[in-house]
């Protein structure tokens, strides 16, 4: 008799229900729990690994909540994207925090979770620091239509994620104010250059940021309005007020550019949405502050 895999999913949003679908057929058995708290303790106690996706800012008290039934062995893979507001942390530091003993990784990428959800052709990246074992769970979590590359940087794959909800606002309020094409690829290019800068820092590889969780995410975030933090920087830049529904980046932007800054690195993208955000700049100073800087050079 052949072993089935067990996959418990935390988090019954549209991500939530996408990945479900994906995993099925590739051919775990899959059980999605939401909020309920005891359906989340009985769907991880069967499992052969765990999957979180919930908001970012949840994450430490879901699994707070549920870290007396999860079995030390159990690998945790993050789903969501995101900085937590309060520490500055990535969302893999602080499952190591609540789960030191666990395997804990990220599967992170550039999905639509309609797409998804629908079959269509998608690729993404899973890691996990052993490589063996990244490579196990991307080949039995994959399909041909939801490819899983398989990783050993956590940290990489967890940064790009987090970064590209912050340049996705910057990307949506430059198309929203009417600034043209080649600002919204000026962004994305530059904003790809602050990525790196911050990823070398922290010990991040330029290949894992160059690929599909960190470049790819960034030009599939910056390009369309399907992407809610896009979506919120077109409106934002249409009207010149903040909406008022909130989105991931707009939680990550400070602790990521406060990380940096005592790191000691410039990420004036970054850095511009957040005073725009969370400091009142108008956006229309916020640009013409971005324009007005040194040129440095094209690889920085």
């Amino acid at each position: 008799m052949t072993y089935k895999i067990e996959i418990a999913i935390i988090g019954a949003g549209a991500w939530g229900n996408a990945l479900q679908a994906a995993i099925s057929r590739a051919g775990p058995d899959v059980t999605l729990v939401g909020r309920d708290v005891d359906q989340q303790r009985g769907a991880v106690a069967g499992a052969d690994a765990l999957l979180v996706v919930v908001p970012a800012q949840t994450v430490r008290s879901v699994l707070r909540n549920l870290a007396d039934s999860i079995d030390p062995a159990l690998p945790v893979l993050i789903c969501a994207k995101g900085v937590e507001r309060e520490t500055g942390a990535l969302l893999p530091e602080v499952v190591e925090e609540i789960l030191p003993q666990n395997p804990v990784g990220m599967l992170s990428g550039p999905n639509f979770a309609d797409e998804v959800a629908r079959g269509l052709p998608a690729a993404a990246v899973l890691a996990l620091t052993d490589p063996e074992t990244a490579e196990y769970w991307a080949a039995a979590l994959g399909s041909p239509a939801f490819r899983l590359y398989a990783s050993d940087d956590v940290t990489g794959v967890a940064l790009g994620g987090a970064m590209k909800n912050v340049l996705a606002i910057a990307a949506g309020a430059v198309t929203g104010a009417g600034l043209g094409l080649n600002a919204r690829a000026a962004v994305i290019s530059r904003g790809l250059a602050e990525l790196r800068r911050l990823g070398r820092a922290i010990g991040a590889r330029d290949e894992t940021l160059a690929g599909l969780s960190g470049l790819g995410d960034l030009v599939l975030s910056c390009t369309d309005e399907t992407s809610r933090n896009f979506a919120f920087g077109a409106a934002l830049g249409r009207n010149g007020d903040l909406p008022e529904a909130l989105v991931e980046g707009v939680h990550t932007v400070e602790p990521l550019v406060q990380r940096a800054m005592a790191l000691g690195v410039e990420l004036p993208i970054a850095m511009a949405v957040h005073e725009v955000l969370h400091l009142g700049t108008p956006l229309q100073q916020a640009v013409a502050d971005l324009l007005a800087r040194p040129v440095g050079t094209a690889e920085g």
